[in-house]
């Protein structure tokens, strides 16, 4: 009966608060959840408060340690402190050919946070990004940044929880050029691909081309040019036969090389992670 009267009153205190708590779960692409409480946190002036990050991380993957990190850019008055990592066990890891830290099962990060002192009122945002780098015994995913936004507001005052603000008026909706610009510049082509398949064959285009306009490729330019470049003692015919040709042959191997990615399941970007495949190449 005490137990049930303690929680319910939990209950009632925490919404009270609208005290929230951030979750973002695993998916194909990142499976490694990531939970945190972005508040509206109360919170004494001059006071320390214990930020934590909760990684829940399936079976037979595992987190970097060394790749494991919170990053703060914006405090407010707000001081960060030493970050707190778990021990982790290590792994003699076959992605970067050497001994490391890994985290299994489950993974907490604790970031003290020193809370001005004074008078304050309103509310206090501390932002950052969550990073974090995961594997599975078959594939190495890429460096995740997870931005994040945790608000305090101060016990002292009027009221601990300031009134939510007016809701503002809905931005002027993009035009198609805007909105293609934004698609371009996502970094999660699952996003693309929920627009349409059209449109995400053209934001692929469009990727492509500029990628084309990377100084990487500036000095293969000349030496495509010289072997098929256009010529004048040539045909029109003959100069589009050879463009056309090397085109397809390279659309034909990079869409080989990704079916065949896809239908072993393993992204070959781990390769350039090799020094022995580096050297090789």
């Amino acid at each position: 009966m005490f137990l049930s009267v303690v929680l319910c009153l939990s209950v009632l205190i925490g919404g009270s608060m609208g005290v929230h708590a951030f979750q973002r779960e695993g998916n194909e692409s990142d499976p490694f959840s990531v939970q945190y409480d972005e508040g509206p946190l109360s919170v004494v002036p001059g006071e320390k408060y214990t930020f934590t990050v909760q990684f829940q991380i399936p079976e037979k993957y595992y987190l970097y340690g060394e790749m494991t990190d919170i990053v703060f850019d914006g405090l407010e008055g707000v001081t960060a402190g030493e970050i707190i990592k778990p021990e982790g066990v290590l792994k003699e890891d076959p992605f970067f050919g050497r001994i490391t830290p890994v985290y299994h099962d489950e993974a907490v990060l604790e970031a003290s946070l020193q809370i001005p002192s004074g008078a304050w009122t309103g509310r206090k945002t501390v932002s950052g990004e969550i990073q974090y780098q995961g594997c599975s015994d078959k594939l190495c995913y890429r460096l995740m940044h997870l931005p994040f936004q945790v608000t305090f507001v101060s016990s002292r005052g009027a009221s601990a929880v300031q009134p939510e603000p007016a809701a503002e008026s809905a931005p002027p909706q993009k035009g198609w050029l805007g909105r293609l610009k934004d698609l371009v510049k996502q970094k999660d082509f699952g996003l693309v691909a929920s627009e349409g398949i059209w449109l995400a064959l053209l934001v692929a285009f469009i990727g492509g081309i500029l990628t084309d306009l990377t100084p990487c490729v500036w000095p293969m330019i000349p030496v495509t040019l010289a072997i098929i470049g256009v010529r004048r003692d040539q045909r029109l015919l003959h100069n589009l036969l050879a463009v056309g040709m090397m085109v397809l042959g390279m659309s034909v191997m990079y869409s080989l090389l990704g079916l065949s990615a896809a239908a072993v399941g393993l992204s070959l970007g781990f390769l350039f992670q090799s020094l022995v495949f580096l050297i090789l190449l």
